[in-house]
């Protein structure tokens, strides 16, 4: 679909999984009420991960892994057929409220902005709900491409290609059981494996060494983590437009509290300094 022809309104949503069965039994049957399709990546499961999607009228790809998330994401993209997409992940449920179907046969059919912002509700081991916005309801636009091996998102190509439009927050919930089940560890080794490469490739990569010295962090790879928090902290001082960095805040506030956690309260106070420096 090129970028100015404009398809059918509904609802796609698009999936990639690997061994993912125990979590598709909850959260295919929210989707099929919801969507207008299902486009499903396998990225080489063992398990009826493919069966189950098929069975749920999932139209089924296949890709082999290569550590690179947003492959995948973009050739389940290649093959969505409607006007707005739905970005899910195997651990996701989608909430079906009273106002759902409304919402979404309403919004399918917008054309005037190219993404929304919905909420992921994280739930933890200890059932606590941990809420987080995302950008994970976007048009079906080539111009939207995912573009980062891990942590993959559509945010930098909506922005770029619509720095002006603002992007409403809207009334549908993921609910992400990843967190309370599953192995965490084995992810963790797998996102940092996946992260080292990354920067290795891009060493200016502010976003890779911010997401790998938080990773490290989460692993007690304290120096590790502070060598990458500490450059991307001057890969951010670099940038002339420091306001369009969405993950400073972020950034500043994993850094400093590694710093002062190791006891380098000197450093710390420096880092506050600089930014303080940029207002």
């Amino acid at each position: 679909m090129n970028a100015t022809s404009q398809p059918p309104p509904g609802l796609s949503v698009i999936m990639i999984g690997r061994d993912e069965e125990s979590f598709l039994t909850r959260t295919l049957p929210p989707l099929q009420q919801a969507a207008d399709e299902i486009i499903f990546v396998d990225t080489g499961s063992s398990d009826r991960t493919p069966l189950l999607a098929a069975d749920a009228g999932a139209t089924v790809l296949e890709r082999p892994w290569d550590d690179d998330f947003s492959a995948p994401k973009n050739l389940a993209l290649q093959q969505a057929h409607y006007r707005w997409v739905l970005n899910v992940d195997c651990d996701e449920e989608l909430l079906i409220e009273p106002h759902t179907a409304t919402f979404l046969k309403e919004h399918t059919e917008r054309v005037d902005i190219p993404a929304a912002i919905i909420t992921i509700e994280n739930i933890t081991r200890d059932r606590r709900i941990i809420p987080q916005e995302s950008m994970r309801l976007f048009r079906n636009d080539t111009r939207i491409r995912f573009d980062k091996p891990i942590h993959e998102n559509v945010c930098d190509a909506v922005y770029e290609s619509w720095p002006t439009v603002e992007i409403p927050k809207e009334p549908l919930r993921l609910r992400h059981h990843g967190y309370s089940s599953g192995d965490t560890k084995g992810k963790m080794e797998r996102n940092i494996r996946i992260l080292k490469r990354w920067v290795e490739q891009d060493p200016n990569t502010l976003f890779g060494h911010h997401k790998l010295g938080m990773n490290l962090s989460h692993t007690g790879q304290s120096k590790e983590a502070l060598h990458h928090l500490e450059h991307a902290f001057e890969l951010a001082n670099n940038e002339s437009d420091k306001g369009s960095i969405a993950i400073l805040g972020d950034l500043l506030h994993t850094y400093l509290t590694l710093l002062l956690e190791q006891g380098m309260t000197d450093r710390a106070e420096a880092v506050k300094k600089t930014v303080e420096s940029w207002k």
